[in-house]
């Protein structure tokens, strides 16, 4: 079920996101930013900016499972994942996150978020508008990503992850 809300998106992250918020902001969306810096972004509408200044870890949460979509910008991770990919995809929203080895190979573009990278982000705007434009699209989506990341992407899947290698020993391999 969608979270009603009065915002387009949610946006999570603060570093290296000017480039991706200027083509949301600039194509009429309206975003949820949190953080500092973003009074300093250049574009042509900045109205479109709504600015929840700074929250804490919980806040964020609670922020991501009231959004329908929400952006994740991966700060060099690309062969891996931020827990903000699958607190997103675990509290209801729809994922929209640029692009890392790992993530395509366990995610899928279209099916169950959205996926970008540098080559095809001045498509992002038209994705977007055309999910929030068919509900029932994103709702599948949304519900297809959580079931995903329900089924292999808890923390409690990573504490039996973790606690697999230091029963084998591989931990001490790694770490003498």
């Amino acid at each position: 079920m969608l979270m009603p809300t009065a915002v387009d998106m949610l946006l999570t992250l603060v570093t290296s996101l000017f480039e991706n918020m200027g083509q949301l902001v600039d194509a009429g969306l309206k975003v949820e930013v949190y953080g500092d810096g973003w009074d300093e972004l250049d574009c042509a509408h900045p109205e479109n900016i709504i600015d929840g200044q700074g929250v804490n870890s919980e806040t964020c949460l609670k922020k991501i499972s009231e959004a329908k979509i929400s952006l994740n910008v991966m700060p060099w991770f690309k062969d891996g994942a931020h827990d903000r990919v699958f607190n997103t995809l675990l509290n209801g929203a729809l994922l929209l996150s640029d692009d890392s080895i790992y993530l395509r190979e366990i995610l899928k573009d279209g099916g169950n978020c959205i996926l970008y990278n540098l080559e095809n982000i001045e498509q992002m705007p038209e994705r977007i508008k055309a999910l929030l434009a068919d509900e029932e699209k994103m709702q599948r989506m949304i519900d297809k990503g959580y079931e995903m990341a329900r089924s292999a992407h808890t923390w409690a899947h990573r504490a039996d992850f973790l606690s697999d290698l230091i029963e084998d020993g591989v931990m001490d391999e790694m770490f003498g």
